[in-house]
């Protein structure tokens, strides 16, 4: 009997766990559709919700204190806003947040597939002029993303200015 007892033990909860598991569960799981056009998941009004700065040689020397938050430090950025519209043209709109891009022109991903970067062309010039790293892929389900602004110095990249942004 202590053997059954035992055995009923061991066997009970790898049942109970399979019982649990629905394979299609995760079926719906928006992330799981056909590849996205990532551009048309940019078309909007995007608004800073939060401001961060990124000490790129810290980054690379392995220091431990790498980024802070500096939206309470800086709050002018929350009125910071850049709108993508679906024509290709751009617009940023900075309140009294320093701007470091160009405040209107065109915009084009770097990769319509996997993009990294956001191309940004001043309205009078024929190549970009400026752009913006993602942090993190532009998904037609998700209300914010994430743009990082490259400070350089003498050609040394020294700074990210990491902005989440919220579609308004």
């Amino acid at each position: 009997m202590k053997r059954f007892a035992i055995l009923f033990l061991i066997i009970l909860p790898f049942t109970l766990a399979l019982i649990q598991c629905d394979p299609t569960e995760n079926m719906e799981d928006p992330a799981l559709e056909d590849p996205e056009i990532k551009s048309e998941n940019l078309v909007g009004t995007w608004q800073v919700i939060k401001i961060e700065e990124q000490d790129q040689i810290a980054i690379e020397e392995g220091a431990t204190l790498k980024e802070m938050d500096i939206t309470d430090v800086m709050p002018e950025f929350l009125d910071y806003q850049i709108t993508f519209n679906s024509d290709g043209t751009f617009s940023v709109n900075s309140g009294e947040a320093p701007n470091y891009i160009d405040t209107a022109g065109t915009w084009k991903l770097n990769d319509e597939t996997v993009p990294t970067k956001i191309l940004l062309t001043a309205q009078d010039s024929t190549h970009y002029t400026s752009y913006l790293r993602l942090g993190n892929t532009p998904l037609s389900w998700k209300d914010q993303v994430i743009l990082k602004y490259e400070r350089y110095c003498n050609d040394e990249h020294i700074l990210n200015y990491k902005y989440t942004m919220e579609r308004q």
